[in-house]
C-alpha cells in the first residue's frame, strides 16, 4: 500500500476556511444574549437557551446532510460553499432585525439557526484532513484546523472590543434610516458578511478536491444504511474506544455549552452588569483564552506535542482540569456572592418573576473569570486535538465521512440537550445544582478515559 503523503497546501487552504468560518459565530457569540435582551424584552434566559439549541440543531441536521453530500458526490468543496450561502444569508438577515417592531427574537432565532447549518459544512472538512495527511502527521494537521478555530475565537472578541468606545454605543449610527443600524452589537455582524465573501472567493478559487487521491473499498453508491452497516462490519476498527470516543464528546462538550450558555446572564442577572459592560468582560476574556490555545496548537503544529506526548495523556489533562473547574468554582459560601438587586428601569439585575434563585449566590467573579480563561485556555485546545486525533487513528484508513458526521451529530445533539438543560436548570436553580450535575458527569468521562487507558495506547 503506497504511504499518504501529508499535504500541506490543502491543508492550509482548508484552514483558512475554517478560519473565516469559524470567526463569525465567535464574533456574534459573546454579543447575542445582551443584543437580544436589549432589542426584545420578552426575551428569557429559557428562550435563549432554546434559540443556542435550534443553531446547534441546524449545526447537527446540515453535518449529516453535507457529509452523506460529501461521500455522495465525493466532493468537500461544494458543500463547504453551500454552507458559507447559508451563513451568508443568516447575515443578511441579522443586519435587518430592528426592522421588525416586535418579536425581534424569533427572526434572531432564525438566524442563529441559519448559522448553525452554515457551520455544519465544516464537519466534512474533519474527513478531508485525515484524507491528505499521514497519520504519523494527523495530529498536527488537525492542529492547523483547530489553531483556524482558536484565532477566530481570538479575533472575534478583538473585532467586538474594537467597537466598544461610547460613540457605537447602541442604539448607534443609523445607515438605512429607521431600519439599518451600526452599533457595538451589529458591527461584528458586518465583518462576517466580509469574511464569508472572503471563504467563497477562497473555495471557488483555491480549495482543490481530492477525489483522485481517495480510495475506498465500498462504491461511492451504496445506500447510506448499507454503508454504515459496511462500516459497522470492518474487524480493524476497535469500537469500544469509537463509543469511549463518542462519549467523551459529550463528556468534554457539556462545560463548553454549560459555559456559552450561562455566563451573559450569570453577568447580568447575578452581578447586576449592563450588556455593555458583560460584553467587554466577555471580549477580553475570550481574546485571552485565545491566545493561550493558540499557543498550546503551536506546540502541537511546531514542537510535535502530538507526537511527544501520548494525546490519551494530552486528553487525560484537559479533563482533569475540568473536573477542577468545576471544584474550584461551586459556590462555596466563603467565595460566593449575593444575586444583584433586580433594577425594572434598566432591566438589570435577577428578575424574581423569571429566575428562582435570587435570594442565592453565585461564585464571585474574581475566582470565576480567571479560572475559566485559565481551563478554557489551556483545556480546549488539549480536548479538541487529542480527541480528533486518537478518533480519526481508531477509525484507520476507511473513507471517515460517515463517522465523522456521526461524531458531528453526537456533538450537536449534546449542545441541543446542553443548551435547553443548562437554561432551564439555571434559570430555576442557579448555579450551584448545574455545577454538581456537570461536575458529577465531567468526572464519569474522566473514569472511563482512565479505564481505557491502556487500550489507548497503540493509537498515538
Amino acid at each position: 500500500m503506497e504511504k499518504i503523503q501529508t499535504q500541506w497546501p490543502k491543508i492550509t487552504v482548508a484552514g483558512a476556511i475554517w478560519f473565516l468560518s469559524a470567526v463569525e459565530d465567535n464574533m456574534i457569540g459573546v454579543s447575542e444574549w445582551p443584543y437580544m435582551h436589549t432589542i426584545d424584552p420578552k426575551a428569557t434566559t429559557s428562550f435563549f437557551g432554546v434559540a443556542s439549541a435550534m443553531s446547534h440543531a441546524g449545526h447537527a441536521i446540515f453535518a449529516m446532510l453535507f457529509a452523506f453530500w460529501s461521500y455522495r458526490w465525493r466532493t468537500t468543496r461544494w458543500p463547504l460553499l453551500a454552507g458559507r450561502l447559508i451563513s451568508l444569508l443568516g447575515c443578511i438577515l441579522y443586519l435587518g432585525v430592528e426592522i421588525l417592531n416586535e418579536n425581534r427574537r424569533i427572526l434572531m432565532l432564525v438566524c442563529y439557526f441559519l448559522f448553525g447549518c452554515g457551520l455544519g459544512s465544516m464537519a466534512v472538512v474533519r474527513t478531508y484532513v485525515a484524507e491528505v495527511s499521514s497519520e504519523s502527521d494527523r495530529s498536527r494537521a488537525y492542529a492547523v484546523t483547530t489553531a483556524s478555530n482558536l484565532l477566530a475565537i481570538t479575533l472575534g472578541p478583538m473585532i467586538q472590543l474594537a467597537f466598544s468606545a461610547k460613540t457605537f454605543e447602541y442604539p448607534g449610527h443609523e445607515i438605512i434610516k429607521g431600519k439599518i443600524r451600526f452599533h457595538f452589537y451589529t458591527a461584528p455582524i458586518w465583518f462576517a458578511l466580509g469574511m464569508n465573501v472572503i471563504a467563497i472567493i477562497l473555495l471557488i478559487f483555491f480549495f482543490k478536491d481530492v477525489k483522485k487521491e481517495r480510495q475506498n473499498t465500498i462504491g461511492s453508491h451504496e445506500p447510506i444504511l448499507k454503508r454504515l452497516f459496511s462500516i459497522l462490519q470492518r474487524s480493524g476498527i476497535v469500537w469500544p474506544l469509537v463509543f469511549l470516543c463518542l462519549f467523551q464528546i459529550i463528556a468534554s462538550k457539556i462545560t463548553q455549552v454549560t459555559i456559552s450558555t450561562v455566563v451573559a446572564p450569570l453577568f447580568m442577572a447575578g452581578y447586576g452588569w449592563t450588556g455593555h459592560k458583560s460584553v467587554i468582560i466577555m471580549s477580553i476574556g475570550q481574546a485571552i483564552v485565545g491566545v493561550i490555545c493558540i499557543l498550546i496548537a503551536a506546540l502541537f503544529i511546531f514542537a510535535r506535542l502530538g507526537q511527544r506526548i501520548h494525546p490519551r495523556v494530552t486528553f487525560l489533562f484537559g479533563m482533569a482540569i475540568t473536573v477542577l473547574l468545576y471544584v474550584l468554582t461551586y459556590p462555596w459560601p466563603k467565595i460566593s456572592v449575593k444575586a444583584a438587586a433586580f433594577n425594572e428601569t434598566t432591566g438589570i439585575g435577577c428578575d424574581p418573576t423569571q429566575y428562582g434563585w435570587c435570594e442565592s449566590h453565585s461564585t464571585t467573579p474574581y475566582i470565576w473569570i480567571p479560572l475559566l480563561i485559565l481551563v478554557m485556555g489551556l483545556g480546549l485546545p488539549l480536548l479538541m486535538i487529542s480527541l480528533d486525533t486518537i478518533y480519526s487513528k481508531v477509525l484507520g484508513n476507511c473513507d471517515q465521512n460517515t463517522m465523522q458526521g456521526l461524531n458531528v451529530l453526537v456533538e450537536d445533539l449534546t449542545l441541543i440537550v446542553g443548551s435547553i438543560c443548562s437554561s432551564a436548570i439555571f434559570t430555576k436553580s442557579g448555579q450551584k445544582y448545574l455545577w454538581i450535575i456537570n461536575g458529577a458527569f465531567t468526572f464519569i468521562g474522566t473514569a472511563l478515559w482512565l479505564i481505557s487507558f491502556k487500550r489507548l495506547a497503540p493509537f498515538k
